[in-house]
């Protein structure tokens, strides 16, 4: 690597030379705001009268340029591109704004075309952003005008500041461009790792996307020809199927099935890198296997987020995208690529698909924690890949099974139905558990965007509707407004407003065809009894939507655990045996005693999110009489008794199997594990 301070035009202007933007980057994304900076330094440093200004640095690999001096030279840009690119437009401002000169023709033949017999654009950025420079550089008019690429809007908007500037003239302004100066640092392929330099770099300062991580990271430190072939193959296929928006949540949803654990958002690259070169050094695939595998994977997550108008959405996917839980897309992308590999039928994935839909709707409907099913969907996952013997033709019993201790029964889901606040938190999932209602039993979906939630007791109360409520019109408007028994839809929501409740049952014989709506009009008054009885029979209807699990407990599959074998959720009494091993989350633990146990455990967890594990030092639930169990002092712990598991992070070592267990339930707890993340055996 070799590092020096440069003038930028010096850069720009060598010799059968040319920039080569790698597919791997994200295309040229500075905005007006960024080129006004640009511009904005070039005029205070010419009124400051600076001898030069520092705007950055450029990095490129030196090992792709070719050393004979008649050909042309190639520099691939691992960094520095939106600096060369809008330094570029505003060469090309300046020439189109000089006058014909000496001057003005070198300008263009040293620094914006290869040379003067090669008249190609120096810059060679990527995809549309290569065509609108070519358009730019030939002035080829109608193309540009065409055009909607930020090179041609950045291009105009940089030349009208120049034009504009009432303080210094066209070639005042390039004067003041050939004071710019970068840091060039040149990559020798077979020497640097321009991966490596480029994360160190960017640590702090470039605001890239973990998609664009991951992109830099598959591509970087290949050669030129291999990129575009790796790009053209698989990475912008992927990028078309799903759109780059999409990129890191199909990679961290794809991860949470290889590892069997959901990534943090901020992790995804660094999850996605660890796994790559584990995977890599297994011998489990190389680069083009793996992007194979994501570009299939794609495939499949294309239809998971905008449908593809098959049966499957139809009749699974579509609802359970109006939901808005993502966190369940793991488990489906997983379940869907196994039903194209043909393990199950088609009937037997949208029975499970029915499944995780009420599991989604009653856990929210009964106020369960959804950070909860983070682990849930993870726990499924992994669940099969225990079962050496499974068996897919019961898949759907086997996650019924498995989600059923987390699944409120029709119990709770009617009482809570009875009282939910339906509407103020969430008015998309209120819509959409009404049109499931109201589409019930039909054959297809008859409601549109126009249809509206609509209160049949108004949310303000007139004096009429006071006083058909009577005395007690306040008490029953703040306990049934939002529920489910006077809530219904319709298209006509300007025309209700706050009529009477006889007005709104004229209007809906006048103008609705819902059957929702005809589940009250038939009541002569609108009062609490009136709310009840509707809700009753609306609950009933969402009992049979919304259904609980039949389990064939013959058939279903069960992971098999050693007589010795517990889990933490497992009533035990520890006698005078001490632990040989745990399993945490497919993971494999031998150890020999109690305190090896507890340290282990906790080990794992800090390591799987430190800033969590950080908050249990503060926290009350882990008090002893005396002592803490976890704490940033080593004095909460005792003198002889802490030991320090991370810099300024003590904790307890030392006790007997019933408070370690009950210690290690608590912060499993904390965490949001759930009980079969978690095994441990027993000697004999």
């Amino acid at each position: 690597m070799k590092s020096d301070t440069i003038m930028l035009n010096d850069l720009l202007s060598l010799q059968n030379t040319k920039f080569t933007i790698p597919v791997y980057q994200r295309p040229y994304s500075w905005k007006k705001e960024q080129c006004k900076r640009f511009v904005n330094d070039i005029e205070e440093m010419i009124l400051k009268k600076s001898s030069n200004h520092f705007i950055g640095t450029v990095i490129y690999i030196a090992n792709d340029v070719v050393a004979t001096a008649t050909e042309t030279k190639e520099f691939m840009i691992i960094d520095g591109q939106q600096r060369i690119t809008t330094a570029t437009l505003f060469i090309k401002a300046i020439y189109d704004l000089m006058k014909e000169s000496k001057e003005k023709t070198l300008l263009f033949e040293n620094t914006l075309v290869i040379d003067r017999f090669d008249k190609k654009p120096k810059l060679v950025p990527i995809g549309s952003d290569a065509t609108a420079l070519k358009y730019l550089i030939k002035n080829s008019v109608n193309e540009i005008e065409k055009s909607k690429s930020s090179i041609i809007e950045n291009y105009k908007f940089i030349k009208k500041m120049i034009t504009s500037s009432k303080i210094l003239s066209v070639e005042e302004f390039f004067k003041g461009f050939k004071k710019l100066s970068i840091v060039e640092i040149i990559l020798e392929r077979e020497k640097d790792n321009p991966q490596v330099i480029f994360e160190s770099i960017n640590a702090t300062g470039l605001d890239l996307k973990e998609s664009d991580l991951i992109r830099n990271f598959i591509l970087m430190d290949k050669t030129l020809n291999e990129q575009k072939k790796l790009y053209d193959k698989y990475w912008s296929k992927i990028e078309e199927n799903i759109l780059n928006d999409n990129i890191s949540s199909f990679i961290k949803d794809f991860l949470t099935i290889k590892l069997n654990r959901i990534p943090k958002e901020n992790d995804v690259f660094k999850e996605f890198k660890l796994f790559f070169k584990k995977g890599e050094e297994r011998g489990d695939f190389n680069l083009e296997k793996l992007l194979k595998e994501l570009l299939k994977y794609s495939e499949i997550y294309k239809k998971i987020i905008f449908g593809d108008g098959s049966d499957i959405e139809e009749n699974g996917l579509k609802d359970i995208r109006l939901l808005g839980y993502k966190v369940v897309y793991p488990v489906i992308l997983q379940l869907y690529k196994e039903y194209e590999d043909k393990k199950f039928s088609q009937e037997i994935f949208l029975n499970i698909l029915k499944l995780l839909e009420s599991f989604l709707v009653r856990r929210f409907v009964t106020n369960k924690k959804s950070s909860e099913q983070n682990s849930i969907f993870a726990m499924i996952l992994k669940s099969t890949k225990r079962n050496s013997s499974f068996d897919y033709n019961s898949y759907h019993h086997f996650i019924g099974y498995s989600l059923l201790k987390y699944f409120p029964d029709d119990d709770e889901f009617k009482e809570f139905l009875f009282t939910k606040n339906l509407y103020s938190q969430k008015t998309k999932f209120t819509k959409y558990f009404l049109g499931k209602i109201e589409n019930s039993g039909k054959e297809k979906t008859v409601l549109d965007e126009k249809i509206q939630i609509e209160h049949i007791m108004p949310q303000k109360l007139t004096p009429q509707w006071r006083s058909d409520l009577g005395i007690e019109a306040d008490i029953i408007h703040s306990m049934y407004l939002h529920t489910l028994g006077n809530l219904t839809l319709t298209g006509y929501n300007q025309k209700y407003k706050n009529k009477p409740f006889k007005e709104k049952v004229k209007l809906v014989q006048q103008f609705s065809s819902l059957n929702l709506n005809r589940t009250f009009i038939d009541f002569e008054r609108w009062t609490a009894e009136e709310i009840k009885e509707r809700a009753k029979n609306l609950i009933e209807k969402s009992l049979k939507i919304w259904t609980y699990p039949e389990i064939d407990y013959n058939i279903v599959p069960k992971i098999v655990k050693n007589s010795n074998e517990y889990t933490l959720g497992d009533e035990i009494v520890v006698k005078n045996q001490k632990p040989k091993h745990f399993i945490f989350l497919d993971e494999k633990v031998k150890i020999s005693n109690w305190r090896d146990f507890f340290i282990e455990f906790l080990q794992i967890c800090l390591n799987l999110d430190f800033d969590k594990f950080q908050t249990l030092t503060k926290d009350p639930d882990l008090n002893l009489k005396k002592y803490r169990v976890i704490s940033d002092k080593k004095e909460d712990i005792g003198e002889d008794e802490h030991y320090e598991l991370h810099e300024n992070i003590f904790v307890k070592r030392s006790g007997d199997a019933r408070t370690i267990l009950k210690y290690t339930k608590i912060i499993f707890e904390k965490f949001e594990f759930i009980d079969d993340d978690f095994v441990f055996g027993l000697e004999e």
